[in-house]
């Protein structure tokens, strides 16, 4: 996650998964490549679970590889969270009045310690909105989209996943000056 602009009018963070993202292409280019010249050599149930990731590979991609930009907005007093992915395209826009802080999410386990910033609204932010241009997290009690977590239904998390490194705070820490400031 990196913060792209800073001024006094406009603070964007952005998250581009380029990794993973390059990772589960690498993964689907070797089994379809296998697929393709070893298919005929290969038994019935080999070939059948190479054909289901031949498959799974690009959902999982289009679920879970999201460029994520997170943009406030002085003049136009707006936060925008854009997620782009494979054939997915999602905008979020909600008041900048509303908006009251960021926050860090972490998760413990024995591996270490994962986190990713959440943006914290008002509790009635999204009362003022129109129902259609309500996030999909906005009216729920208590917020069950996040599947790890406990967050409120007016918390949106920036990335949906957690993530290691030690960037977060800094990004909340960014948000919030900027915020005050």
């Amino acid at each position: 996650m990196k913060i792209r602009e800073n001024t006094s009018s406009r603070l964007v963070v952005t998250e581009k998964p380029v990794l993973i993202g390059a990772l589960m292409l690498t993964l689907f280019g070797i089994n379809g490549f296998f697929v393709i010249t070893e298919g005929p050599d290969l038994s019935w149930f080999l070939w059948s679970i190479m054909m289901i990731f031949v498959v799974v590979i690009p959902l999982v991609m289009h679920y879970s590889v999201h460029w994520v930009t997170a943009s406030f907005n002085r003049p136009s007093g707006r936060v925008e969270i854009t997620r782009n992915g494979i054939a997915y395209y999602k905008r979020d826009v909600l008041p900048l009045r509303s908006f009251d802080h960021a926050r860090i999410d972490e998760q413990s386990d024995s591996d270490g310690t994962t986190a990713r910033v959440v943006l914290v609204f008002n509790e009635d932010v999204f009362d003022e909105l129109p129902t259609s241009r309500r996030p999909k997290s906005a009216p729920r009690a208590p917020n069950k989209r996040w599947s790890i977590g406990d967050l409120e239904p007016h918390e949106i998390p920036i990335t949906y996943y957690f993530s290691g490194g030690n960037e977060h705070e800094a990004i909340a820490d960014a948000i919030n000056e900027w915020v005050a400031g």
